[in-house]
């Protein structure tokens, strides 16, 4: 099973993830036109700059087990029509 969730990365750190209980790994693909950092666990020190960089159209997927966090944060705001795919598998 999978769960497909489409988020608006903000200025400030968003969380992205579900909260799926049978995860066990994570697919973000940037669809917005700036880049987005991104955290796994916390959000503490997240910031433009400082995190797993995904430039626009790139995908970042790994393991992750489910309960963990995962966050991003933009330099401007996306919008509907260029947000964030989250697929949870």
């Amino acid at each position: 099973m999978q769960q497909t969730n489409q988020v608006l990365a903000l200025t400030t750190a968003t969380r992205v993830d579900t909260t799926m209980l049978s995860r066990t790994s994570i697919a973000i693909q940037n669809n917005g036109p700036n880049a987005i950092y991104v955290r796994v666990g916390s959000p503490t020190g997240l910031a433009v700059g400082y995190g797993m960089k995904l430039n626009p159209l790139n995908v970042w997927s790994f393991p992750l087990k489910a309960g963990v966090p995962v966050y991003a944060i933009c330099s401007v705001a996306q919008v509907a029509g260029a947000a964030t795919d989250v697929t949870e598998l």
